[in-house]
């Protein structure tokens, strides 16, 4: 296993599961290692088994490992099999559609990690609340700057070119920090009661605490039981204002692959059809294998939170 450099004797890995949207995940990959650089920080690519295998054009020059499993395993189980790939001490698990435009944003998370000891989870999008739906209540801040990603510029600036695919006339555009909520204006620590799932820092030494749940659906709802459980842990959940956007949603709409696994998922537990999973999880009849993944990992937090901890709603 490679050795990380060192920043005052902390390793960051950054973990990045991709299913086909290859040209965003390359543009994102890309800008990201623009205003870090490869010091002190490894980029792991975990390609969910894309019908493209990931890779990035040869005038890209960013040292990552790229893994390919050989099936769709959603993003969920990533947590765990990412431990396997890396001996970091700080684990940044972001979404491939996650584009970071702070400039040395690994130093400033390393910074925040080292000066808060009882942090074990660090997001870019977090809330003081979660209320007594599961949802982010009033509390949601972070740094969205709704700015627009462009594939040519990204991937070619120095190489100008005529356009003729439309792949690679690819422009992406994020939302503002007030779309969802308010703005950190600031790199002060926002203390959290849950980040959202599109960017999730863990301190290694609590996750490898954390026993992956088998029976939780592979798609929803991690984030708010990880955020729990880091709580239940005795840490702390915190926000940082990183300057960012998050394309979102683009996975989901378009990906056969996600929809296959989230049957897939079902059928293994003997629910070939959506009103066997409604019968078996005793929930509303689901309208795609998507919303059965949602409606049943959203059941499962509120069972166990709610009604059975009592942990929410709670604000901090």
């Amino acid at each position: 296993m490679r050795k990380l450099l060192k920043i005052n004797d902390m390793k960051l890995c950054v973990i990045i599961p991709v299913l086909n949207q290859n040209e965003l995940a390359q543009a994102c990959l890309t800008q990201m290692y623009r205003v870090q650089g490869n010091e002190g920080v490894e980029y792991l690519i975990i390609d969910n088994n894309s019908n493209t295998p990931f890779s990035l054009p040869e005038t890209i020059n960013i040292s990552c490992k790229i893994i390919r499993l050989e099936e769709n395993v959603g993003v969920y189980p990533i947590f765990w099999e990412a431990l396997k790939h890396t001996d970091a001490d700080v684990l940044m698990y972001i979404h491939s559609d996650v584009v970071i435009w702070e400039y040395d944003w690994a130093g400033k998370v390393l910074h925040t990690f080292r000066n808060n000891s009882s942090l074990g989870l660090l997001g870019f999008i977090g809330s003081n609340e979660i209320d007594s739906m599961g949802g982010r209540g009033r509390g949601t801040k972070s740094n969205m700057q709704g700015k627009t990603l462009d594939y040519m510029k990204t991937m070619f600036a120095d190489m100008p070119m005529n356009v003729s695919d439309s792949k690679l006339s690819q422009k992406w555009t994020g939302t503002t920090a007030e779309f969802h909520g308010g703005r950190l204006n600031d790199l002060k620590l926002y203390k959290s009661a849950v980040v959202d799932g599109c960017v999730m820092i863990f301190k290694r030494s609590l996750l490898e605490e954390i026993e992956q749940r088998k029976e939780l659906p592979n798609h929803h709802f991690y984030d708010r039981i990880l955020s729990c459980e880091t709580m239940e842990h005795g840490q702390e959940v915190g926000t940082l204002g990183i300057a960012f956007d998050h394309i979102s949603g683009q996975t989901a709409n378009t990906q056969l692959k996600y929809f296959n696994d989230a049957s897939r998922w079902f059928k293994d537990r003997e629910c070939d059809t959506l009103e066997k999973v409604r019968d078996k999880y005793n929930i509303s009849l689901p309208s795609n294998w998507d919303q059965a993944n949602y409606l049943v990992a959203e059941k499962m937090f509120l069972d166990e939170y709610r009604e059975e901890k009592k942990f929410i709603p709670i604000e901090l």
